[in-house]
């Protein structure tokens, strides 16, 4: 089974976030988080460290 490489959607990568300790906020980064995990499975030459990719969304 093939994965395409989903682009960010930018209106989502531009938009204000609540605060890291907003449940919603916290939700939204987690399924951004695994999209971009199960990214990096399908395409190992555009993987990006894990601590990069928290970081981005505000989870460290």
């Amino acid at each position: 089974m093939s994965q395409t490489h989903e682009k960010p959607d930018l209106r989502e990568l531009t938009e204000p976030r609540p605060a890291a300790g907003d449940q919603e906020y916290l939700d939204w980064a987690e399924r951004k988080l695994r999209r971009s995990l199960a990214n990096d499975d399908a395409h190992p030459e555009r993987r990006e460290p894990l601590a990069a990719v928290m970081k981005r969304f505000g989870l460290r």
